[in-house]
C-alpha cells in the first residue's frame, strides 16, 4: 500500500494479525532486511500476541542465509499448526 510507513512500521502490520497465527521467516544476511531491524519488528508484532495472550502464535524462525523463502522453517511451523508433523 503506498505510503503505508508513513502510519505504521512492519510489526505494527503484522499485529494486525493477531490472534492467527503468525510466522515471521528471516536470513541473517538479508541484505533487504537486516536481521536486526526484523528482530526489533517482530518484537512489536509479538508484544500484541502477548497482550492477548496467545504468545505462542507468534514465532520468528531464522535462518543463516540472504534473502529468501526458508522451506524447512515454515513446513515445520505449518505442519505443527495443522496437525501434520
Amino acid at each position: 500500500m503506498p505510503g503505508i510507513l508513513e502510519w505504521a512500521e512492519m510489526g505494527d502490520l503484522a499485529a494486525l494479525i493477531a490472534p492467527r497465527p503468525l510466522r515471521a521467516i528471516a536470513g541473517e544476511q538479508d541484505d533487504i532486511f537486516p536481521i536486526d531491524a526484523v528482530r526489533e519488528q517482530f518484537a512489536v508484532a509479538a508484544r500484541a500476541y502477548e497482550l492477548l495472550g496467545v504468545a505462542e502464535r507468534c514465532s520468528l524462525g531464522v535462518h543463516p542465509g540472504p534473502h529468501g523463502y526458508n522451506h524447512r522453517l515454515s513446513h515445520e511451523w505449518f505442519g505443527a499448526w495443522l496437525g501434520t508433523e
